[in-house]
């Protein structure tokens, strides 16, 4: 059985790297790529020397969890040691997950199982597809900590919204916008924002085609149009009617409001949670 130090130097500094940015990015913390790449290399010089010493086994463990503790300790400088053995735990829960992942590809591949796991790499098989294996990991990773992060961050602004229309009362998952700023020019009144395809699932065609036409013998109160600036400063319509009711109920909020505006977009708010109404900041506070 061959094994190619160029081959587990690369790997090793690529791994090692990825897995201790993944875990201080998981913590939501700010990485130093240069700590990151000294701790990298104090764990490949590791690698490259365990294999030349012969040790115990208990001990050979020991020594590869305290390198591990080092790594985590070089790659940031923690405020707290809670911080420090997150890290550090999710430094050896992903190090598992990635070796399974490169282990699960390579054979699917045609890889040699038995040499791969005694540390091997088969020569048919470029080092680089080990590398791009835990590239796309590292950022299914990191994708994944940023949802989790901003599903959190959006957790205390989201409510529940009771409209009352039409004499129908209608339940929505409403998110708290203080990036909503519109006012209804026509009545000086804020104006809550809901997609078209949720209001949809409880109107028929022909009444939704009333609203959007702007028809008087719609069912919808009050239709017609309010024009807005885009961020980007594209002027824009929006079409609006007057809801009879708005009750609002969540996170320390318990309001109820008559004939509130609403204006009708036809995009779906699909972010880290999915909703289907936008709040104006001024109706809670």
């Amino acid at each position: 059985m061959e094994t190619y130090i160029e081959y587990v130097i690369i790997d090793n500094l690529i791994i090692n790297y990825l897995l201790l940015f993944c875990s201080i990015r998981t913590l939501g913390l700010k990485a130093n790529k240069f700590l990151l790449a000294i701790s990298s290399i104090f764990g490949t010089i590791f690698v490259c020397v365990f294999p030349l010493v012969k040790i115990p086994s208990a001990m050979l463990v020991i020594s590869k969890i305290a390198v591990g503790v080092l790594m985590v300790l070089i790659s940031f400088k923690f405020d707290r040691l809670k911080q420090f053995l997150y890290c550090f735990m999710l430094f050896v829960f992903y190090t598992f997950l990635m070796g399974g992942a490169c282990f699960a590809v390579i054979t699917l591949l045609g890889g040699n199982a038995t040499n791969i796991s005694m540390g091997s790499y088969d020569t048919l098989l470029p080092v680089s597809l080990v590398i791009l294996s835990c590239f796309i990991y590292a950022f299914i990773i990191i994708r994944l900590a940023k949802y989790i992060y901003r599903r959190k961050d959006m957790m205390p602004f989201m409510q529940t919204a009771v409209l009352t229309v039409a004499g129908k009362e209608i339940m929505f998952k409403a998110y708290l916008d203080s990036g909503n700023r519109l006012y209804d020019k026509k009545t000086n009144a804020p104006v809550i924002i809901l997609s078209a395809y949720s209001l949809e699932k409880f109107f028929s065609q022909d009444e939704m085609a009333s609203l959007v036409f702007g028809e008087t013998s719609s069912v919808f109160k009050n239709i017609h149009y309010l024009s807005y600036s885009t961020v980007e400063g594209i002027s824009k319509k929006m079409v609006v009617f007057v809801a009879d009711k708005l009750s609002i109920s969540g996170l320390g909020v318990n309001k109820c409001f008559e004939n509130v505006c609403v204006g009708v977009t036809f995009k779906k708010f699909n972010d880290a949670i999915t909703y289907d109404m936008l709040l104006h900041p001024s109706l809670v506070s």
